[in-house]
């Protein structure tokens, strides 16, 4: 994660510390892939298809990073797609097209929640270029600005102000 130590300040009379807004994700060897939460308030889209399916699946994700990311489904279609499926998926935010690639499904998952049952979909994508890929580091950076955003604004109408 690109972001480092600035400060260490107050708020509300506790110590706390201050650290830069992140601006770019980068690479580290060996090191486990950071999974950015998409915010619900990010315009973030993914048209989903895959072969033999006459279904057009348009959703939201639930995580990002740079190798995959999490997708909501409805139980219809998660009923249609099987692990080890190739999925070509077009990635938009706010309105325009940043990434057209593959991916692989690795996992298909039920949750409990309030709601109901949230039923989701893992993939991992195919990424076949260092152009795609420096696409999807971008991707999960400005995810990770918008979520780190959002939760700047709940501290903030709570009366502590995180950032500078």
């Amino acid at each position: 994660m690109g972001t480092t130590f600035q400060d260490i300040i107050k708020v509300q009379n506790l110590p706390a510390l201050q650290l830069a807004y992140p601006s770019i994700l980068r690479i580290q060897q060996n090191a486990r892939e950071f999974r950015a939460k998409v915010p619900d308030k990010q315009d973030f889209i993914v048209e989903v298809e895959w072969e033999g399916s006459p279904l057009e699946l348009i959703t939201t994700p639930i995580d990002i990073s740079r190798k995959g990311m999490a997708i909501s489904l409805e139980k219809k279609v998660h009923r249609e797609i099987k692990i080890e499926d190739e999925l070509f998926l077009k990635l938009y935010i706010d309105d325009e097209l940043r990434a057209r690639l593959s991916s692989t499904v690795r996992h298909l998952s039920k949750v409990r929640k309030r709601q109901g049952i949230e039923y989701s979909c893992g993939v991992e994508f195919s990424l076949n270029t260092r152009t795609i890929t420096s696409v999807m580091e971008s991707i999960v950076a400005t995810t990770q600005r918008a979520h780190l955003k959002e939760l700047a604004d709940i501290a903030a109408s709570r009366g502590i102000n995180i950032l500078p």
